[in-house]
């Protein structure tokens, strides 16, 4: 940083044509203007500038380090501008996944607009109810339907999501109502594998607990 102050320095000082008149364009002290030149000829081992109290000259030397220093901050302030531009118009890849039944229903239909709206971004979805790493596996966001486990990840609530179990009258009739998920083990309702159903399924009666669905 320090090398880029002052050639932005030394820059302003062979533009303005003196010391005095870049000190106030950069908001610092004659004297200290004087002192980065110095600094910096120092540094290099050449003379920048052949100085008198009423003019400044490039030396050969000057000359050439000027070119590089003005190509140097172009740059530097082309890829400032291009970070910007960025900020301002969403560009790039978007890898997102989405539980499958979720993302058809509620996010494919919404593609099209999104593109239109934001035709730089070239949005990959996986619509998957596998509770993928994002991490690992190289996605920017996922869409989960369930509680956030502890992790470093970074989560925002879209809406509640709101889930009962229901059941025939004949099959409580043969099977009795259950009162807890723990009662759903006795009988023939659906269960399985948490990790197979973790991302579409929310919380179920008082426990807390997602059960998941598998038939048996």
């Amino acid at each position: 940083m320090q090398k880029l102050h002052e050639m932005a320095v030394f820059s302003r000082v062979v533009a303005t044509g003196s010391l005095s008149s870049a000190a106030r364009e950069l908001g610092l002290s004659p004297a200290l203007v004087s002192r980065r030149i110095a600094a910096l000829e120092a540094r290099l081992g050449v003379r920048l500038l052949h100085r008198t109290t009423r003019s400044l000259r490039l030396t050969d030397e000057g000359a050439s380090y000027l070119d590089t220093c003005s190509r140097v901050l172009a740059e530097i302030a082309e890829a400032d501008a291009a970070v910007g531009a960025g900020r301002v118009e969403p560009q790039g890849a978007l890898k997102v996944a989405i539980p499958a039944s979720f993302g058809n229903r509620h996010i494919a239909p919404l593609i099209p607009a999104f593109a239109a709206r934001y035709p730089k971004v070239q949005l990959a979805l996986s619509l998957s109810d596998r509770a993928v790493n994002i991490i690992e596996e190289g996605f920017d966001l996922a869409i989960r339907i369930a509680h956030l486990e502890d992790s470093s990840l970074a989560a925002r609530k879209l809406a509640p999501n709101r889930r009962v179990v229901c059941a025939s009258p004949a099959y409580l009739g043969r099977h009795g109502t259950p009162r807890t998920p723990q009662d759903l083990a006795a009988s023939r309702a659906p269960s399985g594998s948490q990790d197979a159903m973790r991302a579409t399924t929310g919380k179920c009666c008082a426990s807390g607990r997602s059960p998941g669905w598998a038939w048996r």
